[in-house]
């Protein structure tokens, strides 16, 4: 672990923080020959987990997603607050035999958030604001844009 992270999250324990996390979120559906689950994935999810039980942080996540994914957003502070897609990005990881096949599935509806005027105002609220996306369509111009405000 770098010193940086130790420090930022020293700090997110001692005094409560405004995070807001920019990335996509997915549902995971994993499969072998033992086992089947679906359930929500990615970093993003996995930090608002983290940091909403820690001290008395403020954590958001802002990104794309679909209907299918409302089910998995209790105690989620999201933006938008409404599904902008009819699907959400789906990792589907089938194992059989030792081997591992992966497919990203409605990677056209994962898009980055829309920087709307709330956002904005989230933006500007932010103690931290962490970049964690799944695919490689958070170019430049859209970090700089965030960045911004």
């Amino acid at each position: 672990m770098k010193k940086r992270f130790k420090v930022a999250a020293f700090f997110a324990i001692i005094y409560p923080m405004n995070i807001l996390i920019f990335g996509h979120v997915c549902i995971d559906q994993n499969k072998s020959e033992n086992s089947e689950y679906v359930y929500w994935g990615s970093p993003a999810m996995f930090m608002h987990k983290i940091f909403g039980e820690i001290s008395n942080n403020s954590v958001a996540i802002a990104t794309s997603y679909g209907h299918d994914y409302v089910e998995y957003l209790e105690g989620i502070d999201i933006h938008p607050p409404k599904p902008s897609h009819k699907k959400t990005l789906v990792y589907q990881n089938i194992s059989k035999k030792g081997k591992r096949a992966q497919k990203a599935l409605f990677r056209e509806c994962s898009l980055p958030a829309v920087i709307d005027e709330k956002l904005k105002e989230k933006i500007k609220e932010a103690d931290t604001i962490v970049f964690s996306p799944l695919l490689p369509n958070y170019d430049s111009g859209h970090i700089e844009e965030v960045v911004k405000y």
